[in-house]
């Protein structure tokens, strides 16, 4: 097609019909593939292979930085009564020595570069959880422990303000109150691998 033919083309009424066209059809595959891939709230579309048997699941903490130790072992204990006294029942439990682990926590990864929000990971096989937060202190990083062992028991994100699964989370004033988990996801726990 010659040149000028081409750039009268594509100042014609036509071409831009054929690209609205096309811009509308991606966007909503887009839309579509999102919705239907997408699973939140409740369960993950990945999650360990948990069963009621399993319960509690064994949570073993180390620390990034080995002098760190016994904070990461504080820290991850206390996540772990929190989520506990938040289901009403004892999901987790901080492993033993000797004790096969169900939960690797690894606390004060140091932040992947680029990246300003503190954060987290989850890092799921068919019967073992590898968890690493982020290297924040105090409050931030319970919060975030909190969100990753959600994520470990199999919970999904939302999108409740003050909920734990939060996909992002901050502290007061930008909470009124402290973090939970929403009704919905210690109904599906509880009913999943709660006492009978």
């Amino acid at each position: 097609m010659p040149v000028k033919t081409f750039t009268t083309f594509i100042k014609s009424k036509t071409f831009m019909t054929i690209l609205f066209v096309v811009v509308s059809v991606v966007a909503v595959a887009g839309v579509i593939y999102g919705v239907t891939t997408h699973k939140e709230p409740g369960f993950m579309t990945i999650t360990a292979g948990w069963d009621r048997s399993q319960f509690p699941l064994q949570v073993c903490a180390s620390a990034y930085v080995p002098s760190n130790a016994a904070d990461a072992q504080s820290t991850t204990a206390d996540a772990v009564s929190t989520i506990n006294s938040r289901l009403g029942f004892k999901a987790l439990e901080v492993s033993n020595a000797g004790r096969t682990c169900d939960i690797d926590v690894t606390v004060g990864v140091p932040t992947e570069v680029g990246f300003t929000e503190p954060g987290g990971n989850a890092r799921i096989s068919p019967k073992h959880v590898k968890v690493e937060t982020a290297n924040v202190h105090g409050e931030l990083r319970d919060l975030v422990l909190e969100h990753e062992l959600g994520h470990a028991l199999g919970l999904a994100h939302d999108d409740y303000e003050q909920s734990i699964m939060r996909r992002t989370q901050s502290l007061p004033p930008d909470r009124e109150l402290p973090p939970w988990i929403s009704d919905s996801d210690k109904a599906l726990l509880r009913a999943s691998f709660g006492p009978k």
